[in-house]
């Protein structure tokens, strides 16, 4: 087992066995030890490195596939349950017709994402019980204190279950609108239907009961460790402070820090980029935007690149796609399901513009596929800065150079911010001040969440660890690169989602 906690190590992990499961490893070690003693014949040592941008990728394909899993399964029930209806009696299922939803004002015509319309009625729902709870709880709070905790509750909610009060977690242990936990919150509840269920089988589970999950979360909220929030309302705390409370405090999930951040970013997603205030209330009979439509027809496109040593990648576009990823090995750590992607390890925007002109973009053109709607440029820059403020603007040229290469190909063009290297983080904060500043909105900050110390190195709970356990300082850990993704689909998918 040498080798697995060797390269277990190298990707930040206790155990890789335990990670992937045992089984596997007994049939996957005798190749990693084969390739590793090959390397170590060939003086290869980037070995480890190229393991770890494997994992990078592998492990974020896996989350997104876990997280669509979790969503099917909850779809899968609903329709099972729709399509029960005429066998089961109604006294067996909540009838959401007696819930008192109100209608007029509320946060729900603030809403910038799109909503169907069974989830905006959750919304509202959540933020009647909360107003009208916290309103008797505490007679000094005031209107925007109260607006405040809605929407940290909503952002939860909306981490935790998507506003659909039936859906399951954590294997079935976690139930309802805020996922309350059979051990935790939701332990009394889960009990009481358990008893329940001995002489009525069909009984259903309290915890998918809208009312009954909200009821339960605000009597944390009123008088259990969630009084905090209140509190905290109370001396002026802005939104994401009070999400940051609700996360620790009620919800309690097991990476809070990481949840923390997402869940900032809902609420961004649900009510725009200033959190300073809480969102008035306001009509919700304002007609919703029409539908981005997505392009259809066109031809797929798939080829490996290989520029000697370790600069090698591949191109995985397609037609009808709204977001090609293009850069180095950040782009190779992309799930696939961001966007198409072509990526090179190691590559840095001078070279990557020179094969973009002369044999990538011909490539393109030829298969006869349709342009995204914008190409998204990320990674690259890192690869081409040194220690001086030359690199620092041969970068910004090249990068300008790249833009307007790719305008006169008829799409749009975005930046994302590059990751510090211990190396060269001065200069790379510079780099990514200037490149913020020069692009605004077209330039993503997907840096700020993850790096200490000024931009100029990534966190310590979020860099690389190499073997021994010291830092790798150049790339993101796999908590690191989940924020980053969260960050980089939220900023391209603000207003555009339905849900």
């Amino acid at each position: 087992m040498d080798i697995l906690e060797s390269i277990g190590k190298t990707l930040g992990l206790d155990s890789l066995g335990k990670s992937l499961g045992l089984d596997w490893f007994k049939n996957a070690v005798p190749s990693f030890k084969k390739a590793l003693d090959l390397a170590t014949k060939n003086k290869d040592g980037n070995f480890l490195e190229k393991i770890g941008i494997f994992w990078t990728a592998f492990n974020a394909e896996k989350d997104k596939l876990d997280g669509e899993k979790k969503e099917i399964a909850g779809s899968t029930d609903e329709k099972v349950k729709a399509t029960l209806a005429g066998i089961t009696s109604k006294s067996e299922s909540t009838d959401y017709s007696k819930i008192n939803i109100p209608d007029g004002p509320s946060v729900v015509g603030g809403i910038k994402m799109r909503l169907k319309e069974n989830k905006k009625n959750m919304v509202r729902l959540i933020e009647s019980m909360f107003t009208e709870r916290l309103k008797k709880h505490d007679k000094d709070l005031t209107d925007e204190q109260i607006r405040k905790i809605v929407i940290a509750a909503l952002a939860n909610s909306y981490g935790e279950s998507r506003f659909n009060p039936e859906i399951g977690g954590d294997g079935g242990d976690s139930v309802g609108l805020f996922q309350l936990n059979k051990g935790g919150l939701g332990n009394g509840m889960y009990k009481a239907w358990q008893k329940e269920l001995r002489t009525n089988p069909n009984a259903p589970d309290p915890r998918k009961d809208p009312v009954k999950n909200i009821s339960k979360i605000l009597d944390n909220v009123t008088g259990g460790l969630g009084r905090s929030l209140i509190a905290s309302a109370k001396a002026g705390a802005d939104i994401p402070k009070l999400i940051e409370i609700f996360v620790y405090k009620i919800e309690n999930p097991a990476k809070p820090a990481l949840d923390t951040q997402k869940r900032i970013g809902f609420a961004k997603d649900l009510f725009g980029e200033d959190l300073s205030s809480a969102p008035r209330m306001v009509a919700t009979s304002a007609p919703a935007a029409a539908p981005v439509s997505k392009e259809t027809g066109g031809k797929d496109l798939n080829f490996k690149i290989d520029l000697g040593g370790i600069k090698k990648g591949f191109c995985d576009i397609a037609s009808g796609q709204k977001n090609w990823f293009f850069g180095s090995s950040s782009v190779v750590g992309t799930p696939k399901n961001m966007g198409g992607r072509l990526g090179v390890v190691s590559i840095g925007p001078n070279e990557f513009l020179k094969n973009l002109k002369d044999t990538w973009w011909n490539k393109i053109e030829t298969a006869g596929v349709k342009m995204p709607q914008q190409i998204v440029i990320t990674g690259i820059g890192q690869n081409g800065i040194g220690n001086s403020d030359a690199s620092v603007k041969n970068n910004l040229d090249n990068y300008a150079k790249i833009k307007s290469f790719l305008e006169g190909k008829g799409t749009k063009v975005k930046f994302i911010t590059i990751q510090p290297a211990d190396t060269t983080g001065t200069y790379v904060a510079k780099f990514n001040t200037a490149l913020k500043k020069q692009y605004g909105k077209d330039c993503i900050d997907a840096t700020s969440a993850t790096t200490e110390s000024g931009g100029t190195r990534i966190a310590d709970s979020y860099v690389r660890r190499k073997k021994d356990g010291s830092r790798e300082g150049i790339h993101l850990n796999n908590d690191g690169r989940k924020l980053w993704n969260d960050i980089v689909l939220r900023e391209l998918n603000e207003g555009q989602r339905t849900i």
